[in-house]
């Protein structure tokens, strides 16, 4: 879903009691924009009067109107409940809550192919090493048990070398690295951080 999808247009901006439709381009911090009730809020902002319920399920994915009032803070993009609003303009463009939301994604994107990277190398090395090692506990074991007694213990080599391929098998490191980056950020949106 792109920024400009989640905009309106245009705006009503309030001057000096003058309500005029301007393009959202043109919108400043300070402007008062007015938000009638089930238009989307252009910008973020605080609300300067006025009384509603507010849809932020875009951002909090609550699907319950969150009451705003005056003195409230409110996120560019949410949906206007029931009431007018008339929002003061705190953040625009590349501040705005939106924005840092979308750079942050597109950061943990650019972050997420670099560790997997980073895995994959990694287990072109580590498989075929542990392939050689639990073939190496396999006949290990065969011999010494033939060299110990003269007789070989094929079920005690077997499970050597199984052993070494549950403790080993690459498959621990090759999900855990995916899964690790969703739990942590998962915690941190518990946390309340981006």
């Amino acid at each position: 879903m792109r920024l400009l999808d989640l905009r309106p247009e245009t705006a009503r901006v309030v001057t000096d009691g003058q309500e005029r439709e301007v393009p959202i381009e043109d919108i400043k911090v300070g402007d008062h924009v007015r938000v009638r009730p089930g238009e989307r809020i252009p910008t973020d902002g605080i609300v300067v009067s006025g009384h509603s319920g507010v849809d932020q399920s875009l951002v909090t994915g609550e699907a319950v109107p969150v009451e705003k009032r005056e003195g409230d803070p409110v996120i560019g993009g949410s949906i206007n409940g029931t009431g007018a609003l008339l929002v003061n303009t705190t953040a625009i463009g590349e501040g705005s809550f939106l924005q840092q939301v979308i750079r942050h994604v597109e950061d943990a994107r650019a972050l997420k192919p670099g560790i997997l990277h980073l895995v994959d190398r990694v287990l072109r090395i580590y498989t075929p090493t542990v392939l050689v090692v639990a073939a190496q506990a396999f006949l290990g074991w065969l011999t010494g048990s033939w060299l110990g007694t003269g007789q070989a213990d094929v079920g005690r080599a077997v499970f050597a070398g199984l052993s070494v391929l549950v403790m080993g098998y690459p498959c621990a490191v090759g999900i855990s690295a995916p899964l690790s980056i969703v739990r942590g950020a998962g915690q941190a949106a518990d946390l309340s951080l981006l």
